[in-house]
C-alpha cells in the first residue's frame, strides 16, 4: 500500500509517496495541477494508493477527480492537523511528507464529506470578511441555502468546536507515541503534539 501526501497550491502540487514502513518511494515538488500530470505520476506508484490533502482552498476539485480514478482519497481538518503534528520548519515537501505519515499511522484527521446527491440545507459559518462578502451570498442564493451566522462573543456557538480540539488533545500522547520517531527525521519539534492547547480545552469552563 502507497500513502500519499499533497500540499496543494493554486499553480503546483507538492507530493510524497511512503510505503508501509514509512520509506519514502518518491517526491515531487511543481507538480502541474493538471489531472493528466497528477494521474500520471500516481499512476507510477504501487497500488493500491491512498491520497491526503488538507482542506484548503482548491481541494475539492482534485479530491473528487482522485475519487472518480479510484483511488482512496481522504480530506484532513487542516487545524487539527496542526494541533496534532507542528513542526519547527515547514516548508510544502515537509507538509506533503507528513500528511503521508500521519495516513500511514491512521491518525489522519478527517472531515465528514457529504455523498453526492444530499441537499444542503443551511451553512453556518462566523462573521468573517470571506462569508459577508458578495460572491458568498450568490452562492448561497444559487443553490437556495439558508445561511447562518454564529453570534459573536456567545461561547456556546462554539461548542463543536470545542468538543473538536478536546477529541484532538486526548489522543496528543497517543500521536506522541507512534510519530515521535518518524518526526524527528523529517525535523518536526520534539513538542509537536499541543499539550498546552489540549489542556485548556479540557481545563476550560464549559459555557
Amino acid at each position: 500500500m502507497t500513502f500519499v501526501g499533497c500540499d496543494l497550491h493554486k499553480r503546483s502540487i507538492t507530493a510524497c509517496a511512503l510505503d508501509e514502513s514509512g520509506a519514502i518511494l518518491a517526491e515531487i515538488r511543481q507538480l502541474s495541477t493538471s489531472l493528466d500530470a497528477v494521474l500520471v505520476w500516481l499512476g507510477a506508484l504501487p497500488r493500491p494508493v491512498t491520497v491526503g490533502m488538507e482542506a484548503t482552498l482548491y481541494w475539492e476539485w482534485l479530491a473528487t477527480r482522485l475519487a472518480q480514478a479510484e483511488h482512496t482519497v481522504r480530506v484532513g481538518h487542516a487545524f487539527h492537523v496542526k494541533l496534532i503534528w507542528q513542526a519547527r520548519a515547514k516548508t510544502d515537501p515537509i507538509d506533503a511528507r507528513k500528511l503521508a505519515e500521519l495516513l500511514r499511522v491512521n491518525l489522519f484527521p478527517s472531515i465528514w464529506l457529504p455523498r453526492r446527491g444530499i441537499p444542503v440545507a443551511r451553512v453556518m459559518t462566523d462573521n468573517g470578511s470571506a462569508h459577508r462578502s458578495d460572491v458568498f451570498a450568490e452562492v448561497i442564493l444559487e443553490h437556495g441555502v439558508r445561511h447562518l451566522r454564529t453570534r459573536p462573543y456567545t461561547p456556546r456557538t462554539n461548542g463543536k468546536a470545542v468538543v473538536h480540539k478536546r477529541i484532538v488533545g486526548e489522543f496528543a500522547v497517543t500521536v506522541q507515541q507512534r510519530l515521535g520517531t518518524s518526526c524527528r527525521m523529517i525535523g518536526a519539534s520534539p513538542s509537536f503534539v499541543r499539550v498546552r492547547a489540549a489542556a485548556s480545552c479540557t481545563s476550560s469552563s464549559r459555557p
